[in-house]
């Protein structure tokens, strides 16, 4: 993995994404940031922000908006 994305998702069974960075590489630590607005949708229930690697939509490394039991 070299690069990731971020996608905005307006609850936890939508798609497509409502918003999506661009790509940005990763550190040789494995560090990035993403340093970019996105324009947001007037209502958005239950905001959900995945962490794609590579761009890749279909995977994610990382999840805000959940809660473990």
């Amino acid at each position: 993995m070299t690069s990731i994305t971020a996608s905005l998702y307006c609850g936890a069974d939508a798609t497509p994404a409502v918003a999506t960075t661009g790509s940005v590489p990763l550190s040789s630590q494995g560090d990035a940031r993403i340093d970019e607005h996105i324009t947001l949708p007037a209502k958005c229930l239950a905001p959900i922000v995945l962490v794609h690697p590579n761009g890749n939509p279909a995977a994610y490394i990382a999840a805000s908006g959940f809660e473990q039991s």
